[in-house]
């Protein structure tokens, strides 16, 4: 990712030293390029130059702020609720097969639409998970939990008769 800068922006006003800002010929930036290497606060200059070859320096800060969205894959699961529960839990580590921000650093945190599945959840759940980076940055993975019972059937039964005629 980059970013780029203009002195048409940073330059507030620039005139000769008589006040004359038509002798300006030329604005420019020590630096106008950014890229992720640069986030945050860097000072650099602009240089204003006029006519008779003067030049003027003036420093000021540049803010390098990411607005980017982050890089999220998910994956399908298939989860099994076991006897003795009645229910199964996940998280973000289960279903997240690679979050990075746009530039490639950690996400902040994660967020799933739904994390517990019961019984009456049996069957395909769609949930979402987002990603949200430092930066207040997020982006949305979809995908299906498959749920499972892990647990033998519940059965009753009773002691039976037969006759046995001559028919």
């Amino acid at each position: 990712l980059t970013a780029t800068a203009n002195a048409s922006d940073a330059v507030v006003s620039a005139t000769d030293a008589c006040g004359n800002a038509t002798t300006i010929t030329s604005t420019t930036l020590s630096t106008s390029e950014f890229t992720c290497a640069d986030l945050g606060v860097s000072e650099i200059n602009v240089t204003a130059v006029d006519t008779f070859g003067n030049s003027a320096d003036c420093p000021l800060n540049v803010t390098v702020d990411l607005v980017a969205p982050p890089v999220i894959t998910c994956q399908d699961i298939t989860v099994a609720i076991p006897e003795t529960l009645g229910n199964v839990s996940i998280n973000a580590t289960d279903v997240v097969v690679s979050a990075t921000d746009a530039c490639g650093g950690p996400i902040a945190f994660f967020n799933l639409t739904q994390e517990d599945f019961f019984c009456s959840d049996v069957g395909s759940v769609s949930v979402n998970v987002t990603a949200t980076d430092s930066y207040g940055n997020s982006a949305d993975c979809a995908f299906q939990v498959t749920v499972e019972i892990d647990a033998p059937p519940l059965i009753e039964c009773q002691d039976i008769t037969v006759t046995l005629n001559a028919s």
